[in-house]
């Protein structure tokens, strides 16, 4: 439909610049083609952003009233693609529109910002005491054979890599 409009409008532009033409001649045809091109131009834009501001206004009414948070649920009432609607919701967030919300991208959902943190802390903590708990610690011991230094892990005992004799992982 949008390309439809698109191309009447400029039909109609090509028709009006040739009785542009006709009227005032070929002189000042240009200056006369170069304004309408600017207005042209100008209802363009504002006809797109009149069209962006009311799909703002369904994505806001979507989420805030219907509660539908899934980037997949509003594109599918939207009818745009979950990219598109991702980088819509994006902008919105960026813009101040769903202030304290952000998009969770594990889920593709839009969630408030302070309960994400929170469970995102909580995840690192986990995360931190995880690897604190299965980090192995290595101990460097010198080889009572050969002299040489190796590692071992700590409380496990090796081989020592020149001489093989036994080193204690005390």
């Amino acid at each position: 439909m949008e390309d439809k409009e698109t191309k009447k409008t400029w039909l109609s532009f090509i028709l009006f610049s040739t009785i542009i033409a006709f009227i005032v001649g070929i002189e000042k045809t240009y200056l006369y083609l170069l304004f309408i091109l600017v207005i042209n131009f100008l209802l363009i834009l504002l006809e797109r952003s009149d069209k962006k501001n009311e799909l703002n206004k369904k994505y806001l009414h979507y989420i805030l009233n219907e509660k539908i948070t899934s980037i997949e649920g509003l594109s599918l009432m939207v009818k745009r693609s979950n990219k598109k609607v991702m980088q819509d919701i994006i902008n919105l967030i960026r813009k101040g529109s769903l202030k304290g919300r952000i998009i969770d991208l594990d889920t593709y959902e839009i969630v408030p910002s302070k309960d994400y943190l929170k469970d995102k802390k909580e995840r690192e903590i986990i995360e931190k005491k995880h690897k604190e708990v299965n980090r192995i610690k290595y101990k460097s011991v010198r080889c009572v054979g050969c002299g040489a230094r190796s590692k071992i892990i700590e409380g496990i005992g090796d081989h020592c890599q020149f001489c093989n004799t036994f080193l204690e992982g005390k």
